[in-house]
């Protein structure tokens, strides 16, 4: 998950992990404004704020999205809250993709996020 503004993003961040049960200190909350997107298992997050920056490029890639820690859909959820509280609107999301990901795999992923009644969907692709 990426935000347009790092107040966004904390936001979210913030939610999540109080839905985890993390406890975030005020310096890992600040902390939360250099992180780039959520792109794991939330609760590795305390793990990569510690984290020097060579090692945080080594976490593993992958929200998880299967029951019972179905995090996808728990994301969508507070960045839908978060976007209304900040923007007052509902977000846009991104979703990055690999050019071999069949069509199968991603509707699914689409199907959730309009079900969460978000509408602006970006797909991001790399091109070779």
């Amino acid at each position: 998950m990426h935000a347009s503004t790092t107040e966004l993003q904390t936001k979210a961040i913030e939610l999540l992990a109080q839905q985890y049960g993390l406890q975030l200190s005020g310096r890992q909350l600040q902390q939360l404004q250099q992180l780039p997107y959520l792109s794991s298992d939330v609760r590795q997050l305390p793990g990569w704020l510690i984290a020097p920056g060579w090692k945080r490029k080594k976490l593993p890639d992958g929200i998880p999205y299967s029951a019972p820690n179905d995090q996808f859909t728990a994301m969508l959820r507070v960045a839908n809250r978060a976007a209304l509280d900040i923007h007052y609107r509902r977000p846009v999301i991104c979703l990055r993709l690999d050019q071999r990901l069949p069509a199968s795999v991603v509707m699914p992923f689409l199907q959730q996020i309009q079900a969460q009644e978000i509408n602006h969907i970006v797909l991001v692709t790399e091109s070779e």
